[in-house]
């Protein structure tokens, strides 16, 4: 879990501080022809303890996921302790980020020149013909 010892009893509220924001970029360049099968949802969560983001998207060939996460200054009292938990949970729940893609589908294509070669080395050729036979000449 990103938070650890919120499990605990807790007494006292929680105490955010204000980051930076954290941002991760993956672009993928797909081979042409490539199909997007399926997604990651994407994810927006802005609390007032922080904001976190997934965004996912095709662009040509182009795959690309930005994850953003920033704590802000905060403080929540005890008794939210299960809502800033279950937050958590959902920036946990979307990683990894999973995409499923289908390969292109090889292209079809006359018979090649090399095929069509070794499909004639493979019929059967008459023998040749034998020679006359030689006759004594009278």
């Amino acid at each position: 879990p990103y938070v650890i010892g919120l499990e605990q009893p807790r007494t006292g509220p929680l105490r955010f501080y204000p980051s930076d924001p954290l941002i991760n970029r993956y672009i993928i360049t797909l081979p042409p022809g490539t199909k997007l099968l399926s997604k990651p949802n994407d994810l927006r969560l802005d609390t007032s303890y922080f904001t976190a983001t997934q965004v996912s998207s095709l662009d040509g060939n182009k795959l690309s996921l930005v994850n953003t996460y920033v704590t802000k200054d905060a403080v929540i009292p005890s008794n939210q302790k299960d809502a800033v938990l279950d937050a958590f949970q959902q920036v946990e729940n979307s990683l990894p980020a999973t995409f499923i893609v289908a390969p292109p589908a090889p292209p079809v294509q006359q018979q090649s020149q090399v095929q069509q070669a070794a499909d004639q080395n493979l019929q059967p050729t008459p023998d040749p013909t034998p020679p006359p036979a030689s006759r004594p000449v009278d």
